[in-house]
């Protein structure tokens, strides 16, 4: 009888321990990083991009003030020495 009894005990102890595991949580979604933005006075003279919309070097813009990607703003213009 005692052999039986150990016999089951080893058998369905392997099954207890991983019932006893915490089980994994899944892994949140990493946010996606925010596209870089630059942006620049559309008067048709674009000569520097800027970081910000309300840069002290926009104040004189004529025309609109649009957003570019900051990769084409780097390869397309200087930045500006005001926000820069």
């Amino acid at each position: 009888m005692q052999k039986l009894l150990l016999a089951l005990l080893l058998l369905t102890a392997p099954a207890l321990a991983q019932q006893a595991r915490p089980a994994k949580l899944p892994k949140r979604p990493v946010a996606a990083k925010p596209a870089a933005v630059a942006y620049f006075c559309n008067s048709g003279n674009i000569v520097k991009y800027h970081a910000s919309p309300s840069c002290r070097g926009l104040e004189r813009c004529s025309d609109t003030i649009d957003p570019i990607a900051l990769s084409t703003a780097q390869a397309r213009m200087k930045p500006c020495a005001v926000c820069h």
